[in-house]
């Protein structure tokens, strides 16, 4: 139950983790933000360069230069961290694809290892017959309780059949 649990929550993941949801969901607002952050970057600078201008014919005053420059590097400090935030998601995104692989490769090592226990301890009877079932696959018995009882269908007298041991 535990490991079918599992499976659905690393199917889930995968799902979050595709390449398509993390374009749409993650990615696309992200680089949308830088894209209007470099355009703001371009608006500051083209400002910045006509105040300038206008201050040489003095039509504009030295603050007027002052704050055009502040704006620029605002714009250059958001662009920045846009480029920061999207570089970062990039990495966490990479990190979980790379946890949810090892993850995948460990539970298909257990679900392995489970079958190889579960077929462990099966027997094969050496004849033909009919089994009966007195319990089921992970019941609790008492030693010595039946577990099953194979009748052969040959003439030779039934077995005593298997019990807990």
């Amino acid at each position: 139950m535990k490991l079918e649990q599992e499976c659905v929550f690393l199917r889930l993941t995968q799902r979050r983790l595709s390449k398509e949801y993390v374009d749409n969901f993650i990615f696309k607002a992200l680089k949308t933000g830088r894209i209007l952050s470099a355009r703001n970057l371009k608006s500051a600078l083209e400002e910045l360069d006509w105040i300038r201008f206008m201050s040489e014919g003095g039509a504009a005053t030295r603050l007027d230069v002052v704050e055009a420059e502040e704006r620029v590097e605002n714009a250059r400090i958001l662009l920045a961290k846009a480029e920061n935030d999207l570089i970062q998601r990039t990495i966490e995104i990479e990190s979980q694809r790379r946890q949810l692989k090892a993850q995948k490769l460990d539970l298909a090592d257990r679900i392995e290892l489970n079958l190889n226990i579960a077929t462990a301890y099966q027997f094969k009877a050496q004849w033909e017959g009919q089994i009966t079932r007195h319990t089921y696959q992970g019941a609790f018995v008492e030693e010595g309780d039946p577990i099953l009882t194979i009748r052969r269908e040959s003439p030779l007298p039934a077995s005593d059949g298997v019990t807990a041991s």
